[in-house]
């Protein structure tokens, strides 16, 4: 009986050890969660990824929208009327999205007004607006004229956007666009002379189209320096023959021609008392 107790003793050990080894520990539900979690993640930012995406092309669609619908806009040009022969004077176009005819004016007005600081001409501009320009991303202005009669300087305030068009700009939706000229009278004979704006847009195809045209009369004065009396008195003489032949040579043609008529006349009267 003592020898049978400790050999049961180790059958109760090793059936205790045995068993302890075959059972696995279980899994706690937090280990669970977190596979859980680690999944739900994965196909999170799976979901996130292709709603970037999605977003994206959304943006890319709405940009191609707004650039192929016209944006309308307020034009305004300032020049002067009257340029003397040989004299420069300003022509400038100001252009505003969604602008007031009133800002346009205004702000034309300011960009002369810090320029006659250092150019000190006297004369009055005339502003003209022209509202409603239907315009897409670039606009282009440019002045036609006659080459007798002006030279017409462009001003590089801002760099051209290509070479094959100076006059285009891509439009300003904050501040505006803005072109100035440099307009020289240089024909030889005072006479009404004119220049023509022609106003252009381009299309996101690349399709040019007219949007207007304004023509500017400008009337070429010439300074002339003042005369003398002798040369105002020749002037006159020359300028009006034919009158005074009319009124004074005729006139003493016809006295001549009496004087000697009644010379003859008394003539032959004495001849007959004679005979």
């Amino acid at each position: 009986m003592k020898i049978f107790t400790p050999f049961l003793l180790c059958l109760l050990l090793l059936a205790c050890s045995g068993g302890s080894n075959e059972n696995a520990p279980a899994a706690t539900d937090s280990d669970t969660a977190v596979f859980t979690d680690s999944a739900t993640l994965g196909s999170s930012v799976d979901i996130d990824s292709a709603a970037v995406s999605v977003d994206a092309d959304a943006g890319e669609s709405v940009t191609d929208d707004n650039e192929a619908k016209p944006v309308d806009a307020t034009l305004g040009f300032s020049y002067y009327p009257v340029i003397p022969q040989n004299e420069t004077r300003d022509l400038r176009v100001f252009v505003k999205v969604q602008g007031k005819p009133s800002e346009v004016r205004q702000s034309i007005r300011q960009i002369e007004k810090e320029d006659l600081e250092f150019t000190k001409i006297n004369d009055s501009s005339v502003v003209c607006i022209i509202k409603n320009i239907e315009a897409y991303k670039k606009l282009s202005i440019k002045p036609l004229y006659d080459f007798d009669d002006f030279k017409i300087t462009k001003v590089d305030d801002a760099e051209p956007l290509s070479q094959a068009d100076p006059n285009e700009q891509t439009l300003d939706l904050e501040n505006g666009n803005y072109w100035h000229w440099k307009v020289k009278a240089i024909a030889k004979t005072a006479h009404l002379g004119n220049i023509t704006l022609l106003i252009k847009a381009e299309t996101p195809e690349g399709q040019k189209l007219k949007l207007a045209e304004r023509q500017i009369n400008i009337k070429i004065d010439i300074n002339e320096p003042q005369l003398t009396f002798g040369q105002k008195i020749y002037r006159f003489a020359d300028s009006h023959f034919k009158e005074i032949l009319s009124l004074i040579v005729i006139p003493l043609v016809i006295y001549l021609f009496n004087i000697i008529r009644k010379r003859v006349k008394g003539g032959q009267t004495d001849q007959d008392n004679k005979n």
